[in-house]
């Protein structure tokens, strides 16, 4: 009799610690924040449950100096709040190049909108895969890990560089007007006659004045002949 009721006692020890276990498992999992990444350009998933870790990897090379940008989803049952960070996984250490908005997600939540932005400084460079881990503070995975959304980037390329301005012409000042030289016109020296090859024709002004005396005296020898013919005639001589 007495060895059935320590059978009991064990039993329910069991059934209780049993019991215990589950609500634990369940509350525990009630506390959890899924996580859900869409897909989007840039970017593979491998979504393994929302509770469970979510593989991205980014597919673009991301260049130096420039942002980069993906969205994920954050929700949960439970009450309070939800401050989530990026944490190191391993080397190359790339978790500083990460940025989240918002860093606390209210909840409980259907699907928080969360941006995470990955931006490599101007002095990163990568040889190799490099990861790193979102998660919520405070709620650290188990061995291994179990939750979250991990992040591998692969590649990073410096940035185009900027193209080379035009050599700067500089303006040739315009040249100035100079006006035309006035020309002084040459006096012109009067030009004779052309030489007809003929002899220039001779003063004859005193052959004129000869020649009208000589007319005078005709008509002079003429009128007195004729008075004296008359005067015959008459014979008034």
């Amino acid at each position: 009799m007495r060895g059935k009721l320590v059978l009991l006692i064990v039993a329910a020890i069991v059934a209780i610690g049993t019991l215990a276990i589950a609500v634990s498992g369940a509350s525990a999992r009630g506390s959890h924040v899924e996580y859900t990444v869409p897909d989007q350009p840039g970017i593979s998933v491998d979504q393994r449950g929302n509770a469970g870790i979510v593989n991205v990897q980014v597919t673009e090379c991301l260049t130096v100096g420039e942002e980069f940008t993906f969205t994920m989803l954050i929700s949960s049952t439970r009450e309070g709040s939800s401050t989530l960070s990026v944490r190191k996984q391993g080397n190359p250490d790339i978790h500083k190049w990460f940025s989240l908005s918002p860093e606390t997600v209210d909840l409980p939540s259907d699907g928080t909108v969360v941006e995470v932005k990955v931006k490599p400084p101007v002095d990163a460079e990568l040889d190799r895969k490099a990861v790193t881990r979102i998660q919520e503070i405070g709620d650290g995975p188990s061995p291994g890990g179990h939750h979250g959304v991990k992040v591998a980037i692969t590649c990073v390329k410096a940035p185009p560089p900027a193209p080379t301005p035009p050599p700067e012409v500089t303006p040739t000042p315009p040249t100035a007007l100079v006006p035309p030289a006035v020309s002084t016109p040459t006096p012109q020296v009067p030009t004779g006659l052309p030489n007809s090859g003929g002899k220039p024709p001779a003063d004859n002004s005193s052959t004129t004045a000869q020649a009208a005396f000589l007319g005078f005296g005709t008509t002079v020898a003429l009128v007195g002949l004729g008075l004296f013919l008359e005067g015959r005639r008459h014979r008034i001589f």
